[in-house]
């Protein structure tokens, strides 16, 4: 927070009574505004630095330890003003070895034609100038033995007869044992004014022409009740550089954190789109993954149909191949029967052939007899027993013949009902046969259609596990996908739920930091507006009680010089 202490009335009038505040340009210069800023301690010192050269008006100022670069540009600004025609010399030491591209810009643009930068450290710097010649040494870096060295024997004698060594940095930069004797030693020896504000700030009158507002207020500053006002009045115009930066950067760190806020928001609305455009993706992918699932469960289902259709034409044509073999056996049983049936045919034929040659022979041979015996009985000479004999064998014999031609009549009729029974049974086997012929015929037509629709079931089997396989793996494709889409999308959704707690927190941080900038923007405001006015009530004051101190330092000065 800042501090709501202003210039009081008392702090105005020390300013107007100390030995310094001759005329009104001399207090202008402690009310100037610094044009460079940045974090340093140098702020505080800032409206002495001012006045320091306005008293003296130094023809060359060197500086080391430029550092941030806010004591050696506030030196520029004030020659530029006051001396334009003075050199301004700032040597440094920085980490890459070169200047900083920020100072070395800043003073291109605005101090080039008197004020120059450079790297390097006294030791090696005290060849580059004449004796004599150097107005003001401000001294802004860590003094160690070497250092101290250099100011003691070799750069006092570089100084000119008003030289003034500025030392800054008492409790950092000349914090040491060695380095505060060396303090002491110089305020034995000249004249001093010792700041304590900041890091603490002295300065070496080393000439001997020295300036008589130089002068007063060294010999003031030992404790006496005018410098006390005084130092408080430079402590607070030192704040008010000071407060200055803290309103520019913390002017600059809203601005920051309000365009942070806002790129922030930006990112939170691309994410947002970025998460619209996931989701719609993840739906597209869903419900492509849905029509791949259905595509899939219709194929699958084709393929359990085909499946089935398959199993029952390999059933179909196993019973039908078992049939036709079943058809084949009894076609060859039939065929076996129609031979044995054939065979015994013939061999009937035969027999019956055999009878009628065998009937035929008796026949032949019973004519014979009966031509014998009818030849016996025309022989005259013949006995009657012998025509009887013979009437009986006649007798006989035609018994015997009607006897066998009976027999053979009915073996005839026999065999030829036999023969018309096996050809009836050959005709019914042939027909058996036809008809076997054409169930073989009808039988391996099936086979054949059957055959025909196996390989087409098991072509279109192939396609649909072909097909199958390919949707497998275009499902798993996009499962893969998909499981890859899921995964960046929870890894995004983590991302920007914790991005978007983050932001949360930013943006409650980022309020209450702006709420504390804006209520601290408002008092440095304040501030400001306080300082302006007393500046201005004290440039424009022609109060006899306010400027009687001065008159009567003034008539006392030119007494002593008379």
């Amino acid at each position: 927070m800042i501090p709501s202490s202003n210039l009081t009335r008392a702090d105005q009038t020390a300013v107007s009574e100390a030995p310094g505040a001759v005329g009104p340009l001399s207090t202008e210069t402690l009310f100037w505004r610094a044009r460079f800023l940045r974090e340093s301690a140098d702020l505080h010192h800032l409206p002495f630095l001012f006045w320091l050269v306005e008293v003296t008006r130094p023809q060359l100022v060197v500086e080391f330890g430029v550092g941030t670069g806010v004591s050696h540009f506030a030196t520029c600004q004030s020659l530029d003003k006051l001396m334009p025609q003075a050199r301004c010399e700032g040597v440094g030491v920085w980490e890459d070895g070169d200047v900083p591209t920020d100072l070395a810009e800043y003073n291109a643009q605005h101090y080039a034609e008197f004020s120059s930068l450079r790297s390097g450290d006294p030791k090696a710097d005290i060849g580059r100038y004449d004796d004599k010649s150097i107005d003001i040494l401000h001294v802004n870096q860590p003094a160690d033995s070497t250092l101290l060295s250099c100011l003691r024997y070799d750069w006092r004698h570089k100084m000119s007869s008003q030289g003034v060594v500025v030392l800054h940095g008492l409790t950092s930069n000349f914090g040491s044992d060695e380095a505060r004797e060396f303090i002491r030693d110089l305020e034995r020896s000249f004249p001093t004014i010792r700041l304590e504000n900041g890091d603490g700030l002295i300065a070496v009158l080393y000439g001997s022409r020295r300036s008589p507002q130089l002068q007063k207020v060294a010999e003031s500053s030992s404790g006496r009740h005018g410098f006390s006002r005084l130092h408080s009045a430079l402590t607070r115009l030192g704040f008010l550089h000071h407060y200055e930066w803290r309103f520019v950067d913390q002017s600059e760190k809203i601005a920051q954190l309000r365009n942070q806020h806002q790129s922030l928001e930006a990112s939170e609305r691309e994410e947002r789109e970025k998460r619209q455009v996931l989701n719609q993706q993840l739906q597209d992918l869903t419900s492509a993954y849905d029509e791949r699932n259905q595509v899939l469960t219709v194929l699958q289902s084709k393929a359990f149909d085909h499946q089935s259709e398959l199993f029952d034409a390999k059933q179909s044509l196993l019973d039908l191949q078992a049939r036709h073999e079943a058809t084949l056996r009894e076609q060859e049983g039939q065929e076996r029967k129609i031979e044995q049936l054939q065979e015994a045919l013939s061999i009937t034929q035969e027999e019956t052939d055999q009878y009628k040659r065998e009937f035929e022979a008796q026949e032949s041979r019973l004519m014979d007899r009966i031509g014998d015996l009818e030849r016996q009985l025309s022989n005259p000479q013949a006995s009657t027993d012998s025509e009887s004999q013979v009437s009986r064998m006649l007798s006989n014999l035609e018994q015997q013949l009607s006897a066998q031609r009976s027999s053979a009549e009915n073996q005839r009729r026999e065999l030829e009902a036999t023969i018309e029974e096996n050809k009836i049974r050959v005709t019914e086997l042939l027909e058996e046969k036809r008809e076997t012929a054409s169930r073989v015929a009808s039988l391996s037509s099936s086979v054949s259609t059957l055959e025909t629709k196996n390989r087409q079931v098991i072509s279109e089997n192939e396609d649909l596990k072909e097909k199958l396989t390919s949707a497998n793996e275009k499902v798993k494709l996009l499962e893969n996908k998909l499981e890859t889409r899921e995964a960046d999308f929870n890894a995004l959704l983590n991302a920007l739920e914790a991005q978007e707690i983050d932001a949360t927190l930013q943006a409650g941080e980022l309020k209450t930091t702006i709420a504390e900038r804006d209520e601290q923007i408002a008092q440095l405001c304040d501030q400001v507006e306080l300082l302006e006015a007393t500046k201005d009530e004290i440039l424009s004051s022609t109060s006899w009680r306010m400027t009687a101190p001065a008159r009567s330092v003034i008539n006392r000065i030119r007494g002593r010089a008379e």
